[in-house]
């Protein structure tokens, strides 16, 4: 059997992962030189060339995964891009750095265009931390706060930093640029949980809330469950999505409740545009998400919420 050690033989998730290697490894060096730009330039040029034969045979525009992995690559093309992404690896390492004593040495750091904006998991040895591409984009002033929130492992403050990030409107740009009009994924979308329906949840919440006026959008559970984000809806596609992390025996009724009727307000409200900024919480959307009989007991179980178990 061939042995397959070309970057255009390897499979699009493992370009992928060598792609990352190889940011985090020139962004380690004390210096990024010609050779390391020509190396990851000569590398950006045969994906391109992949990601041009996939689109000629129609498979970007059937297939969620590639179709993702396109955008990112022409994302990182487009004038060289990806520089920004390993001088912010750089800059987001260096800041870690200064924070070495209340932070593990051994740290992976990977960047993807998925929707999840930040996950991390927590070893003894090691800490991994994958952010979304839209990261790129933040100020020095974000990068040290950022890396500052979680050296700290203070989960309020870490919500507080990605809350504030999230607002900004490059961030919105770059996420929407990713996951906008994506193919629909074929799979059966599962919305019955371990411990909560989320067809259930949504139809308490539409009844008690809503008048039982709103039409059932998509609903689903996260693939995986993550510390910050606990719900999403997409305007594009109608679908709400719920933390996984929130699927747990001894999360509260009201929690989840909140957090679907967090996303049913996004849904029936919509947003505000003012120039190339796209508001969705404002102030009616604020004033009647503080109307849930259970706001603050919910936000403080979520600003304390646990990872289940593997």
């Amino acid at each position: 059997m061939k042995k397959r050690n070309s970057f255009s033989e390897l499979s699009i998730t493992a370009q992928m992962k060598y792609l990352q290697k190889t940011f985090q490894n020139s962004a380690q060096k004390p210096v990024f030189t010609k050779s390391d730009d020509e190396q990851i330039w000569s590398l950006m040029e045969s994906a391109k060339m992949n990601i041009g034969i996939l689109a000629a045979k129609g498979i970007v525009e059937t297939s969620r995964s590639y179709a993702i992995y396109n955008r990112w690559i022409n994302f990182l093309y487009w004038e060289k891009q990806y520089r920004l992404h390993i001088f912010f690896l750089q800059k987001f390492l260096k800041s870690l750095s200064e924070n070495r004593k209340t932070f593990h040495p051994l740290i992976n750091i990977q960047i993807y265009p998925f929707s999840v904006f930040l996950s991390y998991q927590e070893t003894r040895d090691v800490i991994s931390i994958q952010m979304q591409e839209a990261v790129i984009g933040l100020a020095d002033s974000q990068i040290k706060d950022l890396a500052h929130a979680i050296s700290s492992r203070k989960k309020e403050h870490l919500n507080q930093i990605f809350k504030a990030i999230q607002q900004e409107p490059q961030i919105g740009k770059i996420r929407d640029y990713f996951q906008e009009n994506l193919p629909v994924r074929k799979e059966m979308i599962k919305t019955n949980g371990r411990y909560f329906n989320l067809v259930e949840v949504f139809s308490k919440v539409n009844k008690t809330f809503f008048n039982n006026t709103m039409k059932q959008p998509i609903i689903k559970w996260s693939a995986q469950p993550n510390k910050c984000r606990m719900g999403t809806y997409n305007y594009q596609t109608d679908t709400i999505m719920i933390n996984k992390a929130l699927d747990q025996k001894q999360t509260p009724d009201y929690v989840i409740e909140f957090v679907m009727y967090h996303e049913m307000l996004h849904k029936a409200l919509g947003f505000d545009q003012k120039g190339n900024r796209r508001i969705a919480h404002t102030t009616k959307f604020r004033k009647l998400e503080k109307s849930f009989p259970d706001y603050e007991k919910a936000e403080a179980y979520i600003n304390h919420l646990s990872m289940p178990a593997a």
